[in-house]
């Protein structure tokens, strides 16, 4: 068991380090396959705050710290309620919501019409508060708010490096706040802080191998590959809910 689990927080690392977001959309469903989804989540999520400080560090000269604050501004408001949907709302519901929101944005933005919105209106500080409302309450629940908050990054920058950076300095202070509702709530204790942070070394490897691969990678690659694993991310969703 610990072995599978070590395995499935370092792929999750690489893809992160790769994309700069995803380690919760790949390690929560897959985890939640052989645990409840409550545990899985607050598992893995000691470990994946580890990566999103590092990112945050590495790519602090690549993007405006301005260009978070609609975003924020909006998870804030819904990240308490994401956290009370966990425990009251069910997981079969919530799972299969994000799947069909994740799909429908990725399709929405490779259609033309949806380039033509993107361009107009996807970028635009209104709709960084939507889309940190809607990631606030999937991140409060389930540590996976990360789609909205990369549809409204890949709108607003134009570099793979800029992304990272807002999504980082994103998840950054997003995560600080799950965490201590999380403590708050009992769903993180210290017994599970110190089982996931045992996992270090897995993910250290996973995030090595991740920056080795995405130095090799250009923009339209990188926004290729993130909707690839949008997709991918979607359907582990669907098919654990």
């Amino acid at each position: 068991m610990e072995l599978q689990i070590a395995a499935i927080l370092a792929l999750s690392a690489l893809i992160f380090s790769l994309a700069g977001f995803g380690f919760g959309l790949i390690s929560v469903p897959l985890l939640a396959l052989a645990m409840p989804i409550q545990e899985a989540v607050a598992l893995q999520f000691p470990v994946s705050m580890l990566l999103v400080v590092y990112n945050t560090w590495r790519y602090r000269h690549d993007f405006n710290w301005r260009s978070i604050v609609p975003l924020m501004s909006g998870a804030l408001v819904a990240m308490p309620l994401g956290m009370l949907s966990l425990q009251h709302f069910s997981a079969s519901f919530m799972k299969t919501a994000l799947a069909v929101f994740i799909v429908a944005a990725v399709i929405n933005g490779r259609l033309e019409i949806g380039r033509r919105w993107a361009s107009r209106w996807a970028a635009t500080p209104a709709m960084g508060v939507v889309m940190g409302v809607v990631s606030g309450w999937f991140g409060g629940a389930y540590t996976t708010g990360g789609p909205p908050a990369v549809i409204y990054a890949m709108a607003a920058t134009k570099d793979p490096q800029e992304t990272k950076g807002v999504l980082a300095a994103y998840f950054a202070l997003t995560d600080v706040v799950v965490m201590a509702m999380y403590f708050w709530s009992g769903l993180m204790t210290w017994p599970v802080l110190g089982r996931s942070l045992a996992f270090s070394p897995a993910v250290v490897l996973g995030m090595v191998v991740g920056f080795a691969l995405a130095r090799r990678i250009g923009a339209g690659v990188y926004r290729l590959a993130a909707d690839a694993l949008l997709m991918v991310s979607a359907a582990l969703l669907w098919r654990s809910a």
